[in-house]
C-alpha cells in the first residue's frame, strides 16, 4: 500500500522514471525478484526494473501468457498470480504476481507487477529439502503448471509452456472427489501422487515419489501427508504471499523512502501536506492559527555551478539542520525539493514569537 501510494503520489503513470528508485529498491530488499515494475490499467508497462528508459516494452493484454491474469487483477483490484513463463526482458522463467493500485475513487490507476524467479535460492519452495525422489507440484486451475521442484531447466519451456493433457487433469480431479475432503491419491506415469485441492487459491497442491520408493505403508501414510502439508503451507503461505513475505523486515526501510528526503532525512512533500491537513483540522477544532514559511537559498545554482554538486548537496544538509535547531518540538520542517523548504508551525497564538523564528 505504501509503494503504492508513493507511486501515484510521484505520478509514476505519467512520469514513469520518478518511479525507479523506488522499483530498483525493491529488488534489493527481495532477492527472489527478477524483476519488477508497474503498467498502466490498459496494460502497457512503463517501467520494469533493469531496463533503460526508452526501450519498447511490451502490453501486458496483449501477451498470452499475461492477458487473463492482468484482467483479472483489473476487475477484482485484488492480487492475482499470472502463468509461470519466460521472459525475455528478464532472461528468467518469473511466477507473475499482479499487484493493483487503487486510486481515491475506487479505480484502478496502476498494476504493480513482480516476477517471481522461480530458479532463485531464495524462493521458500527451493529452501526445502525433499526426500530423495521426492517432487512437489503445484497446478493452476486453468491447467497450466505453476510451479514444478524440482525441474532441470531444459525442460522449463515443456513444463511451463503448455497445459497438461486431459488424462493429467482427469486423474487430479478424479482424487479430489474420491479422496477424504479434498485430499486424495493417485498412480500416474511410475509415481505415486497425493494431491490437495486450494479452492479460495484454485489451484492443486501434488506431492509424490516413484514407485520404487515407496517400500511400506508408512511412507504412503506418514511422509506423504507430511509432504502434502508442507506443499500447502508453501502455497497458502509463500507462494500467494511471497511479494509481502518480507513485509515487516523492510516495511520500515519503504516508508522511510516514501515519506522522507534521502538527502536531508527531513518529511518530504507527501509527508508535510498530511502534516499539514491534520495542523488545519485541530487549528480549526482548538480556535489557533497555523503558519507556513516558504523558503528557498539566494543563489544556490551559483554554488552548485562553481562547486560542484557535491558541496550544493553539502550546503542543503547543513541548512536542513539548522531549520529544525530553531523550532519546536511540533513544527515541521520539509524539503520540497531543490533548494525549497517549507516550515510548518501549528497551534501558533503569538504573532510576534513567529516573526522572531523567522528572522532567526
Amino acid at each position: 500500500r505504501v509503494l503504492g501510494e508513493r507511486l501515484l503520489e510521484l505520478d509514476a503513470g505519467e512520469q514513469p522514471e520518478r518511479g525507479r528508485q523506488l522499483v530498483d529498491n525493491m529488488l534489493t530488499l527481495n532477492p527472489s525478484l527478477a524483476g519488477f515494475g508497474f503498467a498502466r490499467p490498459d496494460g502497457q508497462l512503463v517501467l520494469v526494473s533493469g531496463i533503460e528508459s526508452g526501450k519498447p516494452l511490451p502490453n501486458l493484454q496483449q501477451q498470452p501468457q499475461s492477458t487473463d491474469s492482468f484482467r483479472r487483477v483489473v476487475e477484482t483490484r485484488q492480487m492475482v498470480s499470472g502463468r509461470t513463463y519466460y521472459l525475455p526482458l528478464l532472461r528468467s522463467w518469473v511466477l507473475p504476481l499482479r499487484v493493483p493500485v487503487v486510486g481515491n475513487k475506487g479505480d484502478v490507476q496502476l498494476v504493480m507487477t513482480l516476477g517471481i524467479d522461480i530458479a532463485s535460492s531464495h524462493t521458500t519452495w527451493n529452501l526445502v529439502d525433499l526426500p530423495e525422489g521426492a517432487e512437489i507440484r503445484i497446478l493452476r486451475g486453468d491447467g497450466y503448471w505453476q510451479m514444478v521442484s524440482p525441474l532441470a531447466e531444459s525442460q522449463r519451456s515443456a513444463v511451463y509452456g503448455q497445459s497438461i493433457g486431459p488424462d493429467w487433469m482427469r486423474r487430479v480431479e478424479q482424487a479430489k472427489a474420491t479422496g477424504e475432503g479434498r485430499q486424495g491419491y493417485f498412480d500416474y506415469q511410475g509415481r505415486l501422487y497425493s494431491s490437495a485441492y486450494l479452492p479460495d487459491r484454485d489451484v492443486y497442491t501434488l506431492v509424490s515419489f516413484p514407485h520404487e520408493n515407496v517400500v511400506d505403508a508408512y511412507l504412503e501414510r506418514m511422509s506423504m501427508p507430511l509432504l502434502l502439508f508442507v506443499a500447502v503451507l508453501l502455497v497458502g503461505s509463500a507462494f500467494f504471499l511471497i511479494a509481502y513475505r518480507q513485509q515487516r523486515r523492510y516495511e520500515a526501510q519503504l516508508i522511510q523512502q516514501a515519506h522522507f528526503d534521502s538527502l536531508t532525512r527531513l518529511p518530504n512533500r507527501l509527508l508535510v501536506m498530511d502534516r499539514m491537513k491534520q495542523a488545519m483540522q485541530h487549528a480549526r477544532r482548538d480556535d489557533h492559527k497555523l503558519v507556513l514559511v516558504f523558503i528557498d537559498l539566494d543563489h544556490f545554482k551559483r554554488i552548485n555551478d562553481s562547486f560542484g554538486h557535491l558541496v550544493g548537496d553539502q550546503l542543503l544538509v547543513q541548512c536542513a539542520a539548522r531549520l529544525q535547531g530553531l523550532l519546536r518540538a511540533g513544527d515541521t520542517v520539509a524539503r520540497l525539493g531543490g533548494d525549497e523548504f517549507l516550515i510548518l508551525l501549528p497551534g501558533v497564538d503569538d504573532m510576534e514569537a513567529v516573526e522572531t523564528v523567522i528572522h532567526k
